[in-house]
């Protein structure tokens, strides 16, 4: 991958639209997504968060107290927080980067929070060869996106930011699940795919969503993502959604007084009588009466 002559536009629509970035589990606060054609050399300094680059050509030196590893194409790298670094180069580097932490008031998962504050401690801070992993091809993807946006496309380009942001735990460290697997079970691209078709479908929740179109967006089949579905909550793809929608027309039915029709809109439903219907063979009340029963608006 080659950095275009407009590489500076492209980071500046990732500064605008991916400067926070939240999925179903975790929010990260970006403090900046950068490129550099020709990175040569900086001053010993340090950051408040995480800063992450991929060296996309040349060769160069990282180091940081009294560590010191070469830097190729492929390198993708991780400076902790608050630990002194520097990066030198002879004839330039062409790199990529972001510095970002995890929003961890905003972030519910807190097995991925404590997989990100390992990460601050972790030894692996340099992965070489690493021009074939996820992370890479995530962080290609989204350049490719930057450098090709239209404002339609900004929820897909937060959720590959997303995705991005996410690996890195995998790459320098370990991700514990959530469902108690192993001690050394890793994120999965395949959970990284299905994290990210749940975030899409949470932030689109109010248009119709097909299993095709939802795939199109992950650049997979239909079938793949049924199957990531299925293997992963048993779930059909039309059966979370319908449990997401219902959800979240929970939500508002109990915080908020907005009229019945409105959630019903809001929330994907195409008439006020299919969303009673729905909503009363999940619940067991109609969502007027379930208003009343748990103390709504």
């Amino acid at each position: 991958m080659l950095l275009s002559s407009g590489y500076k536009n492209a980071y500046a629509v990732l500064n605008r639209y991916a400067s926070r970035v939240s999925g179903p589990e975790l929010s990260f606060a970006v403090h900046f997504w950068g490129a550099n054609p020709v990175h040569t050399v900086n001053s010993i300094h340090k950051h408040s968060s995480f800063w992450v680059g991929y060296v996309l050509s040349g060769q160069g030196r990282y180091s940081e107290q009294e560590f010191a590893s070469p830097l190729a194409a492929g390198t993708i790298f991780c400076s902790r927080p608050h630990i002194s670094r520097q990066i030198v180069s002879e004839r330039g580097l062409s790199i990529l980067w972001v510095s970002f932490q995890v929003a961890e008031e905003d972030s519910l998962a807190e097995t991925l929070v404590h997989a990100f504050r390992r990460l601050g401690e972790t030894k692996r801070i340099v992965r070489a060869d690493a021009g074939n992993t996820p992370t890479a091809k995530l962080w290609e993807a989204l350049w490719t996106q930057a450098e090709r946006f239209q404002p339609a496309d900004a929820p897909l380009l937060s959720a590959v930011a997303y995705a991005l942001l996410l690996s890195f735990a995998q790459l320098f460290g370990e991700v514990r699940s959530e469902e108690g697997e192993g001690e050394g079970a890793g994120l999965s691209m395949s959970s990284v795919l299905l994290r990210q078709a749940k975030w899409f479908m949470a932030e689109n929740v109010s248009f119709p969503l097909r299993l095709e179109d939802v795939a199109r967006q992950l650049h997979i089949s239909g079938r793949h993502l049924s199957r990531l579905f299925a293997e992963a909550d048993g779930l059909s793809f039309s059966a979370y959604l319908r449990r997401l929608r219902i959800d979240l027309a929970i939500r508002d039915l109990i915080g908020t007084d907005k009229p019945l029709e409105t959630i019903a809109q809001e929330c994907g439903f195409v008439s006020i009588y299919y969303f009673t219907r729905v909503f009363t063979a999940e619940t067991g009340l109609p969502p007027g009466r379930y208003r009343k029963q748990h103390g709504g608006a």
